[in-house]
């Protein structure tokens, strides 16, 4: 099969278990800690990516596949080689209570690479006035991008149900329709925990191989979409299961086999295959990535989900649920592509004072550091999902 780029997505079934039913009916979630969250997020991309930019001097200085490694394939700049300390520090910075803070870690971040450059390097950061990859959106912005768009997503699954019921479905409806549900579902995740970028090691590739013995720990997500599928006949068949083109979800790994992923892919680490006759030999440095992915969803008790099109660096491209995000997915002819506006020459310190100002507005929430909450009894499709193999 060919290789594509994908990003892996923190897989929190507490979560999964109050978006879910919501995107078919009931009351709307108001999600409060996860909307702090993203909000806490955006201006950290937003400043990590100008701190990239800033630091590209930097990169002459370090192996071009570990610059790619803490620019691309992490979820924000850490500097650190090994995995267990990059994702302390991923949670350090997303915890930070203090925007200061967040700049006191990048420097030192910077510093491990070259201390004597760190602080004019961030210097340059802090004063880019330059508009930031994300748009921000206040609280009250996200939290209605949100709700809107999971009543979107409601009503084409009632208008499917529709259909369903007086026998005018077609193949292409449904294929639509569970390739989107599967996509909203995981975009969710996205917008609110870190994300990993891999530009060829997908789990679908790694399990398609064959000669690893991943068809152990990935698999079928479709399970979680038990209640829809009983409802709308044909629609299980159409929701992916694995990577096979753009914007589409993939292959899971659920949270009770994370350490055996974890063990199963430190053991490959330290004891590589040649390389493949066929497939050619893996990535060092994406191999580090879905280790790092899977040691942050240990860490929260939470699985992880690959996607494509939801996440790469390369074209600046980050998960953010917008206003009208649903007819965004939908009809993107009809959106001009995201140009946020400039601020004037020489105001990059009033940039900084407005993020400070919104980081000071909300506290950080608490959502990551107990994904999952124990002792909560699961709902029939957590148990499907967690015991479905794709083999």
């Amino acid at each position: 099969m060919q290789q594509m780029a994908c990003s892996l997505h923190i897989m929190d079934v507490r979560l999964l278990r109050v978006i879910i039913p919501a995107l078919q009916e009931g009351v709307i979630p108001d999600l409060k800690e996860e909307v702090a969250f993203r909000a806490h997020r955006d201006i950290l991309l937003n400043w990590s990516r100008k701190i990239v930019v800033a630091a590209a001097p930097l990169a002459d200085t370090v192996p071009a596949a570990r610059w790619k490694l803490y620019t691309q394939f992490r979820p924000l700049f850490i500097t650190v080689d090994d995995p267990e300390k990059a994702v302390e520090l991923t949670h350090r910075l997303l915890h930070a209570p203090q925007l200061e803070e967040v700049f006191d870690f990048f420097r030192e971040e910077l510093a491990r690479l070259d201390p004597d450059r760190a602080d004019d390097i961030l210097d340059t950061a802090r004063q880019d006035s330059a508009p930031g990859i994300l748009p921000l959106q206040s609280m009250a912005e996200i939290t209605e991008s949100f709700r809107k768009y999971m009543l979107y997503q409601r009503r084409k699954m009632h208008s499917l149900l529709e259909e369903a019921e007086q026998g005018e479905l077609t193949e292409h409806k449904l294929a639509k329709a569970g390739q989107r549900l599967a996509w909203r579902t995981c975009h969710f995740l996205a917008n609110i925990y870190p994300n990993w970028y891999l530009p060829s090691s997908s789990f679908t590739y790694l399990d398609h191989r064959g000669d690893l013995g991943w068809d152990n720990v990935v698999a079928d997500p479709r399970g979680m979409f038990a209640r829809f599928s009983r409802r709308i006949p044909g629609l299980h068949d159409h929701l992916p299961i694995k990577l096979s083109e753009h914007t589409h979800t993939g292959l899971c790994i659920p949270p009770e086999e994370v350490g055996q992923a974890l063990s199963f892919l430190m053991a490959g680490m330290e004891h590589p295959l040649p390389p493949h006759p066929k497939f050619g030999a893996l990535i060092p440095e994406e191999l580090q990535a879905i280790q790092e992915a899977l040691l942050y969803a240990l860490l929260h008790k939470a699985g992880v989900w690959e996607a494509t099109g939801m996440l790469d660096p390369t074209r600046d491209l980050y998960p953010q649920i917008r206003d009208e995000q649903g007819e965004r997915e939908d009809y993107p002819e009809r959106f001009a592509p995201h140009q946020p506006a400039s601020l004037p020459a020489g105001d990059g310190e009033q940039l900084l004072q407005q993020d400070a100002e919104t980081w000071r507005a909300q506290t950080t929430p608490p959502i990551t550091k107990h994904g999952h909450t124990p002792g909560t009894e699961e709902e029939p499709w957590v148990l499907k999902l967690l015991k479905t193999k794709v083999f």
